[in-house]
């Protein structure tokens, strides 16, 4: 997790402090001239020295490391540190930003990540009566879990491009269904992405890229070869919708395909203008809401309940009416009865 240990590094930093601070230390203890604009160029210089030299030395441990792992474990582990896909960790957890994870989710996410074993994975899947693993879980499509899971990485998309664009479409129609040909559906529309007065369609898709038919390839082939097919069904119905088409693959572990990262790049330029703040905060602002937003997606088809469950009351209607008029419900709003 990248997380270093700080009695190891305590001399280390103590020392860069003191060479980064020597200007003003002198200045305080002799009483010379005190220039800012030579000590602000001092400071910087020698934490970007030091910085070099922490990541040089952070890269060939983690070499290091790399060569004592199993082909399985390295192989995810590069993914993801070639993928930028570490942003979830340095977040603080606040829950008004929706930062917050559960513990079992945190657990998974981490598992994941480092190609441990899932704890409390139940034994057999609760939706089609198969032995229950990792590749399973991600894969099964009974119940709906996958479809759930994509709504919510769509509704966060949605979400914040309706903070700077017009015209937001949640699962728009590109084309209608007939006799011999289905409808199709993308899963979101924005007007202005690209061209001011033209419409985009992009559709999401999340990709086990652990899975046994990916396990030979890289991620970059597997995603190039994801999105070229999300093309090839979309690319004919935006033209016709006289707008365009936008794939956005990510894996399970939030690495984004190219498009994916060309997308939430003019997002994030486009919120940065809007909220007058700076584009890296903005950046990792929204690197962080996708993220989570795929491990909660993942974490649905790991932990979701796949079998599905119908209630005793037929007349579903009918008991909505009574449990407004128990609760004193007059057209949804609550009246207390009395004074508190």
């Amino acid at each position: 997790m990248a997380i270093e240990n700080p009695v190891q590094v305590a001399e280390e930093r103590y020392n860069t402090s003191q060479r980064a601070t020597s200007i003003l230390t002198e200045s305080i203890s002799t009483g010379a001239r005190f220039n800012i604009h030579e000590y602000t160029n001092h400071l910087v210089q020698e934490q970007t020295t030091e910085k070099k030299a922490r990541d040089l030395r952070n890269k060939e441990n983690s070499e290091e490391i790399m060569t004592t792992l199993n082909p399985e474990m390295r192989r995810t582990l590069q993914r993801i540190t070639n993928g930028n896909a570490s942003q979830w960790l340095t977040i603080i957890p606040l829950t008004a930003d929706n930062f917050d994870l559960t513990p079992t989710q945190f657990r998974d996410a981490l598992s994941m990540r480092y190609s441990k074993p899932l704890l409390g994975l139940r034994g057999i899947c609760d939706g089609c009566g198969m032995e229950m693993d990792l590749n399973h879980a991600l894969n099964c499509k009974t119940g709906g879990l996958v479809k759930q899971g994509h709504d919510q990485i769509h509704d966060i998309i949605a979400g914040l491009a309706r903070q700077v664009y017009r015209g937001v479409m949640v699962e728009p129609i590109m084309r209608e269904g007939s006799a011999t040909e289905p409808g199709l559906l993308a899963d979101i529309r924005i007007h202005g992405v690209w061209d001011r007065e033209r419409a985009s369609f992009y559709d999401v898709r999340v990709i086990n890229a652990d899975a046994a038919s990916y396990s030979t390839r890289d991620w970059s082939s597997t995603a190039n070869e994801a999105a070229k097919a999300k093309h090839r069904k979309y690319d004919t119905a935006a033209e016709d919708l006289h707008g365009s088409f936008t794939p956005l693959i990510t894996s399970c572990d939030g690495i984004l395909h190219t498009e994916f990262q060309t997308f939430s790049k003019k997002l994030v330029t486009s919120l940065a203008e809007k909220w007058d703040k700076p584009r890296s905060s903005i950046a990792g602002f929204v690197r962080a809401k996708i993220q989570l937003a795929i491990i909660r997606a993942v974490s649905l088809r790991l932990r979701g309940c796949r079998k599905m469950t119908r209630s005793a009351i037929d007349d579903t209607n009918s008991q909505i009416i009574r449990e407004e008029a128990a609760l004193c419900l007059e057209d949804g709003a609550p009246i207390p009865t009395q004074d508190y």
